[in-house]
């Protein structure tokens, strides 16, 4: 792992995803469509690979979880990163919502 970068995330709701920024670069973003009931179903996560290994997507990904949270909302984690990262991290557990519901 090389070393990390000093990542911003913003809520970009135009776009229906959330960025992380390095400076002024695009870095990486998660893809999210909005469902009924305040569900958010996370399609994917993705970095450039210039900012790959340098914790873009952790970063991203836990800022944008708990702005979730702090929202009210819940996800459905089509993505697999993200889906991992709750698996990782059992505070967010309460925002996950399965399609079966």
């Amino acid at each position: 792992m090389t070393d990390p970068v000093d990542v911003s995330v913003e809520l970009n709701l135009a776009k229906t995803r959330f960025e992380a920024w390095v400076g002024d670069e695009l870095a990486g973003f998660m893809d999210y469509h909005p469902l009924p009931d305040g569900v958010l179903e996370v399609v994917c996560t993705e970095v450039d690979e210039r900012f790959l290994g340098r914790g873009v997507a952790t970063k991203l990904v836990g800022e944008a979880l708990m702005r979730i949270m702090t929202d009210g909302d819940r996800i459905v984690a089509s993505c697999p990163f993200v889906a991992h990262y709750i698996t990782e991290h059992p505070e967010f557990a309460p925002l996950r919502r399965r399609v079966a519901e």
